[in-house]
This record gives structure tokens, C-alpha cells and sequence, in this order.
């Protein structure tokens, strides 16, 4: 379905553009953020340019992270900072907002609302540990303290 993917990361990032479609993201090998809709059926449109300066920074899909509805991602750029970026409905996002730091050297499982409470959650692994925390979404950014859920992740 395509060629030159050398050098891309991919990302299932949820349904973006509020079609109830899934959507994917994928950044180049220069940094820069596609966005491509869903058709529904496996396939998805041409890619949108909606970001750059995405290299050295992981993405995560996020789920709703403050309650409006909208598809959201966090990034964690090279020092360990952890931002999340709003979605639009568009399939743009708003302006980062600082979530934390001190998240080098973790691996992010996000998008869900694991407690029940409306507001997506984070799974987060310490890598050098292996140990598997949760973080309870408390909208607008904000995340509850880490409580260790497992160890020899």
C-alpha cells in the first residue's frame, strides 16, 4: 500500500478528524508530523502536514486527556519532558501544555480510561527497572502520582 516508509514512525493515534474512524500519524525522517484520516475500510487519505520538529520526541496516542471529546497525544521530547497536545477534531492539535518531567527512559501505554472516570490514564514503564506504573488523567494536562501496578515489564 505505498513505498518509501524508510526512517518513519507510525503511530495508531485514534480517531483524530471525529469521523469515528481510526486515524494514524507518522513522522518523517526530517521530523515532520502527517496526519492521515481513515476511510474505514483500512485505507486512509493523503497525508496533512500537521507539525514539525517532532525528532528526538516520542508520540503517544492519549485518548481524551481533558474531557472535551477530542483525541489528544502526549510527547516526551529529548530531556524528559512530557507534553500534551489537545486535539482539535481536525486533526490538528492546539499548543503543547507541559504534563511533567523526568520521563526520559520511559515507555508510555496511553489512550484509555482505565478507572472509569471519564478522563484518559497513562500506563508508563521505567525501562532501566522494568516496573509498571499508573497515572491517573486528571484533565487539562495533569496526571495523579504514579502507583506501581507491576514489576518485569
Amino acid at each position: 500500500m505505498g513505498n518509501g516508509w524508510t526512517g518513519w514512525r507510525l503511530i495508531p493515534a485514534g480517531d483524530l478528524t471525529g469521523d469515528g474512524k481510526p486515524d494514524l500519524l507518522g513522522i518523517d525522517s526530517a521530523g515532520d508530523l502527517y496526519m492521515y484520516a481513515g476511510k474505514g475500510n483500512g485505507l486512509f487519505a493523503t497525508k496533512v502536514k500537521v507539525g514539525n520538529g517532532w525528532n528526538g520526541w516520542n508520540l503517544y496516542a492519549a485518548g481524551d486527556l481533558n474531557g472535551d471529546g477530542k483525541t489528544d497525544i502526549l510527547g516526551i521530547d529529548s530531556v524528559g519532558d512530557l507534553y500534551q497536545y489537545a486535539g482539535k477534531g481536525n486533526g490538528t492539535f492546539a499548543t503543547k501544555v507541559k504534563a511533567g518531567n523526568g520521563w526520559l527512559g520511559y515507555t508510555l501505554a496511553a489512550g484509555a480510561d482505565l478507572n472509569g472516570d471519564g478522563l484518559a490514564d497513562i500506563v508508563g514503564r521505567d525501562d532501566s527497572s522494568r516496573s509498571l506504573y499508573f497515572y491517573r488523567g486528571q484533565g487539562n494536562a495533569k496526571f495523579a502520582m504514579k502507583v506501581k501496578i507491576g514489576t518485569g515489564w
